[in-house]
Formats: C-alpha cells, structure tokens, sequence
C-alpha cells in the first residue's frame, strides 16, 4: 500500500496564525488555491486508488484540485479526517494556545485532546485504510491530524518533539509506502511550493 498525505491550502487563519478547528469552515485565500494547483500538478502521475478528504471545504477544494488530473475517482468525506475541534481555542492566537496546551491528553472546553484525535485517526487508519491494503491512498487533511497519523505509523513517542517535524505544513505531501516495514518515500515536501 501506498499512503499519499495531503495537508489543504492556506486560509487566512493559516496566515494570520489564527486557530481553526473542527468546526471551522474557511476557504483557501488565493496563495491556498495556488497551492492546491501546485500539489495537484505534483501528484498527477502518482497511481491513486482511493480518495478520502476531511469535510472541511479547505481540505475538500485541495482534494478537488488533485482529483482534476484523477477524473475516475470519487472524492470520499470521513468526519474522522476533521481537524481537531478546538473548542474555546478556536479563533485565539495559535502561539497563544500552544503555551496553554501542557500534555497531549490536554483537552479545551468544548474541544478535543491531541488523544483524542490521535485515537480518532488510528481507528480511521486500522479500520477503513487497512481494509483496502493492496491500494495507493490519498488521504487530504488537516496538521494536527496527519501529524497524529504519522507518529501511529511510523511508531514515534506521543511529544511535541516527535510531532512537530511530521507537522505537515499547508500543501505539503508525505508519501509512505507500508508492507512489511514502513518506507518513507518523502516527507513534508514541499519543493513544488518554491
């Protein structure tokens, strides 16, 4: 199998450091739809099988960029490939909330843990991506998400030191190819992007 990891496009909240979670529904600003084209170009000749987005009309407009060079696939929406609900921290300052965040079981008020979404994806991966092991999968999410389903596979500590390099930035691509051992192809890449 192999996995292709797609973080969305910039949004203005991207730009201004702004958090949005779960329940944020922002579209890519202009340097975001540029991006998407970008990733999209990128990806035309990777063999894709499957493809599942986020709800998130940020993560859905990248998938329907890269899907332009993929015109027999149907896009798949999983709630589980939500960004991670962000509860009171939605709207704050995201170096603000990262000063307030003390442990990965830290959960706002009306949010999510890093746990929770950690677990969220974990089940998404063992379950629906497992199920279609023989096939390449493009999975077009959000950071803290693939961020979390990269420490899963690759088998990393749960810690903001282990996490921050697989943090993929806006439009960037991982590409894990999974057998026996995991093989990491490229990792947050963004080389189309300069």
């Amino acid at each position: 199998m192999k996995l292709i990891l797609v973080r969305h496009g910039e949004t203005d909240a991207n730009l201004s450091g702004i958090v949005q979670g779960g329940d944020s529904n922002n579209y890519l600003n202009e340097t975001g739809i540029n991006q998407a084209k970008k990733v999209a170009e990128v990806l035309k000749n990777e063999k894709i099988d499957i493809v599942f987005s986020s709800p998130a009309i940020r993560a859905k407009n990248t998938a329907e960029e890269i899907l332009k060079y993929h015109k027999d696939l149907n896009l798949q929406i999983s709630n589980k490939l939500n960004e991670k609900l962000a509860g009171e921290f939605e709207g704050m300052n995201s170096l603000e909330v990262k000063k307030l965040v003390t442990s990965a079981t830290f959960k706002p008020k009306g949010g999510e843990s890093f746990m929770d979404v950690y677990n969220r994806i974990k089940d998404f991966y063992l379950s629906t991506v497992k199920e279609h092991k023989d096939k390449n999968i493009l999975l077009v999410s959000h950071g803290a998400l693939l961020g979390a389903l990269q420490l899963y596979i690759l088998n990393k500590e749960i810690s903001r030191e282990a996490y921050e390099p697989l943090r993929l930035k806006n439009a960037a691509y991982t590409i894990l190819e999974i057998k026996d051992k995991v093989k990491v192809i490229t990792l947050n890449n963004i080389e189309h992007l300069k």
